[in-house]
């Protein structure tokens, strides 16, 4: 959770990211998402390259102490992914597809369009079997939290 995390400075966190300079790298590095949209194929010429990293990295106090990363675009905004590791994001970039699916049926049907129906998807890039990017999503709770919250309400509503 947010309000239990600290922060690390990226050089103790990952020498490759605090010494990343984007005119050294052999390949021009993207930032993750831009190949998401279902409905168009890419336009590369508009994508967005990492330029650069933030010098601290938020690291949550969850058992796996993941790692929130903020990538400096070249469009001069700020990305914020989380970095995860020991952790198999594969299945979770399926289930992003899928959402994704639905949410574009959700908009080409009438009734669901005016009532303002949409799923909000966010961005998974696995790395590996065992690490991962997952985009940061502000103003946004994990949906254990609200689920122990509202049996949490409910407990108190029977005392």
């Amino acid at each position: 959770a947010l309000e239990s995390s600290s922060r690390i400075r990226l050089i103790d966190f990952s020498t490759w990211f605090n010494a990343f300079e984007p005119h050294d790298c052999a390949a021009i590095l993207e930032i993750p998402g831009q190949y998401d949209n279902i409905n168009a194929p890419p336009d590369i010429q508009k994508h967005v390259y990492i330029t650069g990293f933030a010098p601290e990295a938020q690291v949550f106090a969850s058992k796996q102490r993941p790692k929130k990363i903020t990538f400096r675009g070249s469009d001069g905004r700020d990305y914020q992914f989380i970095a995860k590791g020991s952790e198999d994001l594969r299945q979770d970039e399926r289930v992003q597809r899928l959402f994704r699916s639905m949410d574009r049926l959700l908009a080409q049907n009438p009734e669901s369009r005016g009532r303002g129906l949409q799923m909000r998807t966010f961005h998974v890039s696995p790395l590996s079997e065992r690490s991962g990017l997952i985009e940061f999503l502000g103003n946004s709770f994990p949906l254990l939290g609200l689920v122990n919250r509202e049996a949490h309400l409910k407990e108190s509503a029977f005392e």
